[in-house]
């Protein structure tokens, strides 16, 4: 008898120490939410797939002069859009097809060699 009791009070004890010291899951994708928000930059490519995607960014300056070094090397011939977003919301979106960048480049949208 002395030995269930035993039994039943370690099972006990084990439970009740797994259900206290247990953590709960969290879907937390970052230990801590970052000061400025969580800052991505999206960019879609000339022909829509190749060679796009999504960069997370430390701050929205880190962003900007990541697309002023891609401007430099030609993002106004091999890019449709790039828009910077914090925590999901936009801040800043360029359209390199819009008539004011179409006129910087000297082109029209027909004649880039990407389409």
């Amino acid at each position: 008898m002395q030995e269930k009791l035993k039994g039943v009070a370690v099972a006990t004890a084990l439970w009740v120490g797994l259900i206290t010291l247990g953590n709960p899951a969290k879907a937390e994708t970052f230990a801590y939410k970052p000061l400025g928000g969580i800052i991505t930059m999206d960019v879609v490519k000339a022909n829509g797939y190749t060679g796009g995607g999504t960069w997370l960014c430390k701050s929205l300056k880190e962003c900007y002069v990541k697309i002023l070094q891609a401007e430099e090397r030609g993002a106004l011939q091999y890019c449709q859009t790039i828009t910077i977003k914090r925590d999901g919301n936009i801040v800043w979106h360029r359209d390199y097809n819009s008539p004011y960048w179409v006129q910087i480049q000297g082109l029209k949208g027909h004649d880039r060699a990407w389409r």
